[in-house]
């Protein structure tokens, strides 16, 4: 197949799968597309959101947000010049030990060289020689989970959940194939007790935490979510690299600290569906407490302050067996997965700020 009919032809074939899924006329879903995508929606989203379904979809653009919409708020509220402080896992590693934050250390630095033989060999020893017990490998720059690897020391090199298993050479290989020009070794964190009840799984799932500074260096909460592994992966991500989803469940967290009601993709692959009880533990989220939110929260807002001038982060804060722990900073940390439209109020608070720092311009 030539490269020019590929994307065509993957389009053609999501919106055969939005009619079935929708139970409607293909050249009505074909139109939705057409005339949401010339507004600037992303066909991932439209899948996600259900806003392809001709009968539903109306309904659902009254609080559905373009995560492009976010973006360019996040842009005109964060200097480019201090968004690599986050971005960059591990000029955020750094700047979280100097400013006293609480994250994961970094054990090892992991950088390619130009010979990819060489690279292989050069990690395959680092990694013996450093890798603790349990511990994860990522790029210094990705996202959505793309290329993070949670893994073990095991019998006779290193293995991940399932059993699988490689020797360290073969292991460094693998991540030599991979993507990012540089990864990072960190020890794996383990979540507090009262999240994996929540769930009964293994997966670090953490708090997306949104913070905005106001003109006078004080930060606020505006928008609070947290991610719920459903699988036995142990990454907690909603969206997979394709925009699609992981089949975790995403669930706003309340002022007051209490969970609202979960949602997931709908079975299908279109649309979202709420999921009141979680559908491996079989706990009630709806009402349930957040476990450790109060301190989540506060070591966000911490964070918030000491990474100005950047006006609005999205903090990935893990509630551990040791205290709240920051994983990731995030300048681009566009939504839109939220039915209760919630996100509604978030838009106009960012665009509130983007035009008082206009007219104090």
């Amino acid at each position: 197949m030539r490269a020019g009919t590929a994307r065509p032809l993957r389009v053609f074939r999501r919106l055969e799968d939005a009619a079935r899924a929708h139970q409607a006329p293909l050249p009505r879903v074909a139109l939705r597309a057409f005339r949401l995508t010339r507004r600037g929606w992303h066909m991932g989203d439209l899948a996600l959101l259900g806003l392809l379904d001709p009968h539903d979809g109306p309904a659902r653009e009254r609080w559905a947000v373009r995560r492009g919409e976010f973006e360019r708020l996040q842009e005109s509220l964060n200097p480019a010049e201090a968004v690599p402080l986050v971005q960059d896992k591990l000029l955020f590693a750094e700047a979280c030990l100097e400013r006293g934050l609480p994250t994961a250390p970094v054990l090892r630095v992991l950088e390619r060289s130009p010979d990819p033989s060489a690279t292989a060999r050069e990690w395959a020893l680092a990694l013996e020689r450093h890798a603790p017990g349990e511990f994860v490998v990522k790029p210094i720059s990705g996202q959505r989970g793309i290329g993070v690897r949670v893994l073990r020391r095991g019998p006779s090199g290193v293995e991940d959940h399932r059993g699988a298993a490689w020797s360290w050479h073969e292991l460094a290989r693998e991540l030599v194939a991979g993507p990012g020009t540089a990864l990072l070794l960190q020890p794996r964190l383990r979540q507090h007790p009262d999240v994996r009840m929540l769930s009964g799984r293994d997966a670090l799932q953490t708090y997306r935490i949104v913070t905005l500074l106001d003109e006078d260096g004080r930060a606020g909460v505006i928008y609070a979510q947290m991610r719920l592994a459903v699988s036995d992966e142990l990454l907690d991500g909603f969206r997979s690299a394709d925009s699609g989803s992981t089949g975790n469940l995403i669930v706003r967290v309340e002022p007051d600290g209490t969970l609202a009601t979960p949602v997931a993709a709908h079975p299908s692959g279109f649309g979202l569906e709420r999921v009141p009880r979680h559908p491996h533990s079989g706990v009630v989220l709806s009402g349930a407490d957040a476990p450790g939110w109060a301190e989540a929260r506060a070591l966000a807002l911490r964070a918030a302050e000491v990474f100005a001038p950047l006006r609005t982060v999205g903090w990935d804060v893990a509630a551990t067996q040791d205290g709240a722990v920051l994983v990731e900073g995030n300048a681009w940390w566009g939504a839109s997965a939220d039915p209760d439209g919630a996100l509604l109020p978030v838009l106009d608070t960012l665009r509130e700020a983007v035009a008082g720092s206009e007219t104090a311009g």
